[in-house]
């Protein structure tokens, strides 16, 4: 079993607003097989990555919080050691931030997508999304 201290995790971490970590990780370790549709609105717009003039220290949280959900599966599974190259490490962040942003715009848009266990990264190497109009949407009614 993989344990990190948290210590560890936010040793470099300086520019963020540290409740917003300990809500996501005490959300995430209470819900780990919580589906898209359930997570909390707020939360999902702090895992959003943000395109910002000081984005390093804005994504900072998102990172983290990332790798704290990339932890708590391997921990789940028994993976006790964790190898990825800088490019497939990168390659699973991007996949869970396009989830994320999905799963934002269901939420936020007329479009909704099929829930999913977004802390399950077994899902990601063969994920798609299937997009459908809400039913109660404007866009149905107007093409009745």
């Amino acid at each position: 079993m993989v344990r990190v201290p948290l210590s560890c995790i936010l040793a470099e971490i300086k520019y963020f607003n540290l409740s917003a970590l300990e809500e996501s990780i005490s959300y995430i370790s209470a819900n780990p097989n919580a589906l898209s549709n359930e997570i909390p609105l707020e939360l999902l717009e702090l895992w959003l990555e943000k395109e910002a003039e000081n984005e390093e220290s804005e994504n900072r949280l998102a990172y983290s919080v990332f790798m704290y959900v990339l932890l708590k599966y391997n921990d789940r599974k028994g993976i006790s050691k964790f190898d990825a190259t800088t490019d497939g490490f990168i390659d699973i962040y991007k996949s869970w931030q396009v989830t994320i942003n999905m799963v934002y715009l269901d939420r936020m848009s007329e479009f909704k997508i099929t829930p999913l266990k977004i802390f399950d990264f077994s899902i990601y190497k063969n994920l798609k999304f299937e997009i459908k109009v809400k039913s109660d949407s404007i866009l149905n009614k107007l093409s009745n």
